[in-house]
């Protein structure tokens, strides 16, 4: 739910133009795009999923749910 307020200001950053954004939300962004970042280049249990379907299910199990 987080994540999707979040995409929800993305979405009117890189379709409306909008360009403010509550210093809470720019936090949320940073922490999540840096999990995910982290994840990807240093946990085994990341590097080693072989398909793109096996990351998009562990980004949904671990970050939107």
């Amino acid at each position: 739910r987080e994540v999707n307020n979040l995409y929800g200001i993305r979405s009117g950053i890189v379709h409306s133009g909008k360009t403010e954004l509550a210093d809470l939300a720019l936090r949320q962004i940073r922490e999540y795009t840096y999990f995910v970042l982290f994840s990807l280049l240093t946990k085994d249990e990341v590097k080693n999923l072989g398909t793109k379907e096996a990351l998009n299910q562990w980004f949904e199990e671990k970050v939107l749910l």
